[in-house]
């Protein structure tokens, strides 16, 4: 490799490893040290009990099936036995499955879309979504590098004139880690049976080279069901029963503005340049029969639909929604390129080509910047509201407290007492507390609550009759129209004003 290759790939390295290294640093810089979602402190507190006790429970002793990524906290696990203070573990290992994952990515773009492998993966480390998954302590970056991985494997197999059982039985074996890293996952299985079944070869080997990629998968889907049930749950967890409840009401706008919420969060970036070219890809594509290089586009736009279909939030910056990010910037990448071949000898179309290609590393260079700023928000408003509020619950309530809270992750791992969980992660038992807040009081009190840890606006009800024992203080949630989480002491007098 010559030097300046070398020294080009550096750069794109340190890009790698400097964006959220230097995202952490400017958190830490503010006076924060923890994660930019409440959700993460959950798989912690799954993983120190696992590292402990080797049971799959949250509190009191209790199985649940409320992490919606056992893999990740089977990870997390090991950075609790090992006794790795937070955040490090899990910030060490979401970076380096982004490294992993741009690999993966940069290798299916060269091979599959004819992209420069250098350009492709400066490309991912550039996108600051995929910077801000990396040290958010969640399975995104594990999921990324999953599908990553699944799209190289499918365009080597495609490349091969004679692919072997050896081809057929890893693709297998990767396809069937998806569904317990993200639930979701099940969505990409057809899409590569269909990947491996218009791959060359004869009518027989493809149909034949399908069944075999899917046999896998399904019977870890059954076992993934199984563990679910045994921990008292679904067949799924309770995560994806409690989100499509709590967020129901999102499914009443019209589907159009609930496609455009959803591609707009992902499109917050150099994705907005580069989208102009996807469709070229496509064309492309399609024209020149390359059918498995479409496969990767067809599960993106299906991701998308079954989150906008059935839940359509574009909150956390579209964290559900990032995985479809790098399989967009891919194909955008791959039309622009495709353009440029063919319309770089005329003058206007290479000034407009280069044009966009100096937009896109402009839009990246400020929205890292920006996505940075909105880390350091973040990461600041979990500590002073969600971490400090479990901390007081720590220090100020008697060890047999009971708590009820519909943010269990902090108060989980540090408020060391038995909770009551509002949101319906833990138990499902609350899930008509979510559909109906009417039914807060009742519950609150045949659970045994003794205190209620909230936002005074996620239940009006008690923000307006009961007053709090506690208040956090923190100042960046008022200063984003949010409020300060409050604890308030529900047996007695609280709890006489809100039962009819």
């Amino acid at each position: 490799m010559k030097p300046v290759r070398w020294a080009a790939w550096l750069g794109v390295i340190g890009l790698g490893l400097g964006a959220p290294l230097a995202f952490i640093a400017a958190a830490r810089a503010a006076g924060f040290d923890g994660f930019p979602l409440d959700d993460a402190f959950i798989h912690q507190t799954y993983a120190r009990n696992l590292a402990l006790t080797g049971a799959w429970t949250y509190v009191a002793d209790v199985p649940t099936a409320g992490s919606t990524s056992p893999l990740w906290t089977l990870l997390m696990a090991i950075g609790q036995a090992l006794a790795i203070e937070l955040p490090w573990w899990p910030m060490a290992l979401g970076i380096g499955l982004s490294l992993l994952a741009a690999w993966h990515g940069a290798l299916w773009s060269e091979r599959a879309l004819g992209l420069p492998r250098l350009g492709a993966a400066a490309l991912f480390f550039g996108e600051w979504h995929l910077v801000w998954a990396a040290v958010s302590g969640m399975e995104i970056p594990l999921f990324i590098a999953w599908l990553a991985a699944c799209w190289w494997l499918l365009a080597r197999f495609d490349s091969k004139q004679d692919a072997g059982w050896r081809d057929v039985l890893a693709m297998s074996l990767l396809a069937s880690a998806g569904h317990w890293i993200r639930p979701e996952a099940i969505l990409a299985l057809p899409f590569l049976a269909l990947g491996v079944a218009v791959a060359r070869g004869s009518r027989a080997q493809r149909v034949s080279r399908a069944m075999t990629v899917l046999a896998l998968p399904l019977l870890s889907l059954l076992l993934y069901f199984a563990f679910n049930r045994s921990l008292g749950g679904g067949m799924w967890p309770n995560t994806f029963y409690a989100k499509q409840v709590e967020y129901g009401v999102l499914r009443e706008g019209g589907l159009l503005q609930r496609a455009g919420g959803q591609v707009a969060a992902i499109l917050a970036g150099p994705l907005a340049v580069l989208a102009f070219g996807i469709p070229l890809a496509a064309w492309g594509a399609v024209r020149e029969r390359r059918w498995v290089a479409l496969v990767p586009l067809a599960w993106a736009a299906t991701h998308l639909a079954a989150y906008t279909v059935r839940l359509p939030v574009a909150y956390q910056h579209g964290r559900y929604l990032m995985p479809v990010i790098p399989v967009a910037l891919a194909y955008g990448a791959a039309g622009l390129c495709t353009a440029w071949r063919r319309l770089r000898q005329r003058r206007m179309a290479r000034v407009v080509l280069l044009s966009a290609w100096a937009s896109a590393a402009v839009v990246a260079l400020g929205f890292l910047v920006l996505g940075g700023r909105a880390y350091v928000r973040d990461v600041g408003l979990i500590d002073e509201e969600m971490v400090t509020a479990a901390r007081w619950v720590a220090a100020n309530t008697p060890v047999d407290s009971v708590i009820a809270a519909h943010d269990i992750g902090a108060l989980g791992y540090y408020g060391g007492r038995r909770i009551v969980d509002l949101g319906g992660l833990t138990d499902a038992g609350a899930l008509r507390v979510l559909r109906d807040t009417g039914e807060l009081a009742g519950f609150l009190t045949q659970a045994g609550s003794d205190y209620l840890m909230t936002f005074p606006g996620l239940y009006p009800q008690v923000g307006r009759q009961c007053q709090p024992v506690f208040s956090t203080g923190g100042v960046l949630s008022p200063a984003l129209g949010g409020e300060n989480m409050s604890v308030y002491r529900w047996g007695g007098d609280c709890a006489a004003r809100m039962t009819p």
